[in-house]
């Protein structure tokens, strides 16, 4: 009797431990999305973004960087599907000073931008942010 119920007891364990170990991050249902961004048709050299959904969604917002005209999250990282309003900011490409020193590094912020995009059920592999300056709000 008492090896059964140890038995028992230990295998339910067992079981919640697996069940705790192997569940999926957060529990949002998270994909993965990548593409280009590109404002008013040229390639977005260097930028970070947020991904915002609506506040009654309750999901996490996303953040990334843009790096020569392309991003990528993977799913662990990524945002929920549905509509999100994307934030970015635009930097100027890093430039090296001439310092014997020490090299340092100037970015400059070239502007700031929200859009409205639709992050598809089953993520993405070519989810493009297109900015135009002329249809943004900054």
């Amino acid at each position: 009797m008492i090896t059964t119920f140890h038995w028992k007891t230990n295998a339910v364990t067992i079981l919640i431990l697996l069940a705790v170990g192997c569940s999926r991050g957060d529990g949002f249902n998270r994909v993965a999305i990548e593409g280009r961004a590109t404002i008013n048709g040229e390639p977005i050299q260097s930028a970070s973004f947020t991904l915002v959904p609506p506040l009654e969604s309750k999901s996490p917002s996303v953040y990334g960087v843009v790096s020569n005209g392309q991003y990528r999250l993977d799913r662990k990282n990524g945002p929920v599907p549905g509509p999100h309003r994307l934030e970015i900011t635009i930097f100027s490409a890093p430039e090296a000073s001439d310092n014997t020193e020490g090299a340092q590094i100037s970015v400059r912020e070239l502007g700031s931008y929200s859009i409205e995009v639709q992050v598809p059920e089953k993520g993405s592999s070519s989810l493009d942010f297109v900015v135009d300056k002329q249809n943004t709000s900054s």
